[in-house]
């Protein structure tokens, strides 16, 4: 497994990529978590690997159907589970207006003089991302089941209507 803090300037191993803090709200409540497996934010300071909310449902998926040990699949994911991990090497400085990227980031209460790194800048963005999905996805599913219910009314209006058209027929 590489470990790219070198790359990304952080020499001190023991330095995670993404910082754990406490939170405002529930972090379940911006992306999955799964009580077989480490949380997202551990599997990429783990592999040094920045995935999604979205894949990271497929990384536990193939974490399942693998038979290993968290540990075991996390040390070999690189190696024998990635599909095509790119890397980018990093130089410059990176500007960026926080309260555009990083509104998930106001949900941790971190310290005032720690400023996010490159990792959970991305993160951030990747959470608001997820969360918006979701809840486009909400939105479908109510629109759909109203759609549903307003189709059975109407069949159910046009189904009286028709035995008081017969009614008066008769």
């Amino acid at each position: 497994m590489k470990d790219n803090r070198k790359m990304m300037g952080m020499n001190d191993k023991t330095e995670p990529l993404i910082r754990t803090y406490d939170h405002y709200i529930e972090v379940s409540e911006l992306e999955p978590v799964h009580d077989d497996f480490i949380s997202r934010a551990e599997f990429i300071n783990q592999t040094g690997i920045f995935v999604s909310p979205e894949f990271f449902e497929v990384i536990h998926d193939v974490f399942v159907d693998s038979g290993l040990s968290v540990d075991e699949f996390v040390s070999t994911y690189e190696d024998e589970y990635s599909v095509d991990v790119c890397e980018i090497p990093l130089n410059g400085v990176f500007k960026y207006e926080s309260i555009d990227l990083c509104s998930y980031a106001a949900n941790d209460i971190r310290p005032e003089d720690e400023e996010p790194n490159l990792w959970e800048v991305m993160d951030s963005v990747v959470k608001k991302a997820y969360s918006e999905e979701q809840d486009l996805s909400n939105m479908l599913n109510a629109e759909r089941a109203a759609n549903r219910e307003s189709k059975r009314i109407i069949a159910d209006l046009r189904e009286r209507l028709a035995k008081y058209e017969t009614d008066a027929e008769a």
